[in-house]
């Protein structure tokens, strides 16, 4: 089954201090997806019982939509992201800290990993054993290991602007 969506709102939607992050031009694949049939005649709602596999083929996130998110995030005080070519430049605000943070290639239990870059606090380097320390305990993709089905993410890029899973159809 395929979905292509122009745009979604995600996050934690039932909260009140957690802003949602907008997505655009989406297009997931599940494989072998199994929905209770009784709830969809009877309500027109789907309910999932399984899926075999979920691809995240196309999806893009803008600059504007990242800092609204971020802005009405706890987080969002602390810090400032700007997606650049490559790079995601996350700089403190009232923190004497910046970093790059980009993507690399998955493992076979991870569709993606982080990579950190010229981390400074007070604008002093952060030695590599620690930037590896930190990414390894706080690093996002770790929760990707233990999804109730295989999740794969087509390549992703970072640009000036946008974070851009697949290729988008122009």
């Amino acid at each position: 089954m395929r979905v292509d969506v122009e745009a979604a709102t995600i996050g934690e939607l039932k909260r009140r201090d957690r802003a949602p992050l907008r997505v655009r031009d989406i297009r997931i694949e599940v494989d072998r997806l199994l929905v209770n049939p009784h709830r969809l005649m009877h309500s027109g709602a789907i309910e999932v019982l399984d899926a075999g596999a979920l691809r995240i083929e196309r999806a893009v996130i803008t600059q504007a939509d990242l800092d609204a998110h971020l802005a009405g995030q706890p987080a969002g005080s602390l810090l400032s992201v700007e997606f650049t070519d490559g790079w995601a430049d996350v700089r403190g605000k009232g923190l004497p800290g910046s970093a790059k943070v980009g993507l690399t290639s998955g493992t076979p239990t991870s569709p993606f990993a982080l990579k950190v870059a010229d981390l400074r606090v007070a604008g002093l380097p952060v030695p590599d054993a620690l930037v590896d320390w930190v990414v390894r305990h706080f690093d996002p993709t770790n929760h990707l290991r233990n999804l109730p089905v295989p999740v794969s993410i087509a390549p992703m890029q970072i640009k000036s602007g946008r974070f851009e899973i697949g290729a988008l159809e122009r």
